[in-house]
Formats: structure tokens, C-alpha cells, sequence
């Protein structure tokens, strides 16, 4: 049996609803579970009881997306947001305000710069690093390394290198004069 009431998951709701809106982007299930967990605005096992329900009830929308399912609010999540807003505890709407920029940030920068790598044949592993932007991919880089830390370590470099490369790819490849 829960422990929660029902005015506890609605209002669980209402902070999900919230944190979706100020995002304003397609958020993967982990991305939802570390950040708003991270601030204690609800806790792991309600958090994953309320994106069933609501994507059960069409309140979210599961997308596909090139680096996996994400989530969106749909019309009907956003009409509720709008009646049941002044539900969301003052100091918990407090934090989420004071908070959302960084959250923000690191949301867009996570959805832009997808890394992961898998084991392909002894002593070798793929490492894939993509840059994304609004659901469109700008570069995929795919690079053969011989052992699993290697890839782990391209992978964790992704996010703070990707965009210096891309650029530098584009610099590169657009020079004319070099292609002479």
C-alpha cells in the first residue's frame, strides 16, 4: 500500500508538470529522475509512478528521438498545468524557480552531446559521439579504440569537447584554400 495520499501524487504532478514547462524540452527518463531529484522535489519511486500514470493518461508523450525515448507534456498535461498551478507549494516553486536556469543548461547541453560506445569484437570498441540540436543530427563521429576505458573516456569527453571539434571539423572542411 502507498504511503502517499492522492493530494500527494497530484501534487507530484503538478511539480512534474512544472519542472516540463520551464524546461521546454523533450526530457529523457533520466534526465527527469536526476534533476528533479537532485533538489528532493519528488522522490525516485514516486516520480517513476507519476510518468507512467501520466503517460498512460496522454498527460505525456513518449518521443523518439535519435538518442532514445523522451518525454514531452501534450496539450491536455499543459491544460492541467494551467488549472492546477497554484497547487505547487510556494517554497517548492521557490526552488524550482531559483534553480531551473542551471537545470536548464545542463539539460540543453546533455540533449545536445550523446555519447556511448559498445563492444564490437575482442579488443575492440566503438565509441559514438553525436551533437544534436532541436532533434536534428549535426555530427556523428564514430571512432574504433582497442580498449573499453578508452571508450569510456571518449565518451565522458564528449560533452566538454564536442563543440570545440564540430567547429574545428567545419573550420577544416569549409577552408577552401586548404583544398586546393
Amino acid at each position: 500500500m502507498s504511503s502517499y495520499s492522492p493530494n500527494d501524487l497530484a501534487i507530484s504532478k503538478i511539480i512534474l508538470f512544472y519542472f516540463m514547462d520551464k524546461a521546454n524540452i523533450p526530457l529523457t527518463s533520466l534526465q527527469l529522475t536526476r534533476h528533479i531529484t537532485l533538489y528532493d522535489w519528488i522522490n525516485y519511486f514516486e516520480l517513476q509512478q507519476i510518468v507512467v500514470e501520466l503517460t498512460e493518461s496522454k498527460m505525456l508523450e513518449q518521443i523518439i528521438t535519435p538518442d532514445g525515448i523522451k518525454y514531452k507534456m501534450t496539450d491536455s498535461g499543459k491544460e492541467a498545468l494551467s488549472y492546477f498551478k497554484n497547487m505547487l507549494p510556494i517554497n517548492t516553486k521557490i526552488s524550482m524557480d531559483d534553480n531551473m536556469p542551471k537545470v536548464i543548461v545542463e539539460l540543453k547541453k546533455e540533449s545536445a552531446f550523446v555519447a556511448d560506445y559498445k563492444k564490437i569484437a575482442d579488443a575492440q570498441y566503438m565509441a559514438t559521439c553525436k551533437i544534436i540540436e532541436n532533434n536534428i543530427l549535426l555530427m556523428e563521429l564514430s571512432i574504433n579504440v582497442v580498449t573499453e576505458k578508452q571508450a569510456q573516456n571518449i565518451c565522458n569527453n564528449w560533452a566538454n569537447t564536442g563543440s570545440e571539434m564540430y567547429k574545428s571539423v567545419v573550420n577544416m572542411l569549409l577552408n577552401e584554400n586548404k583544398c586546393e
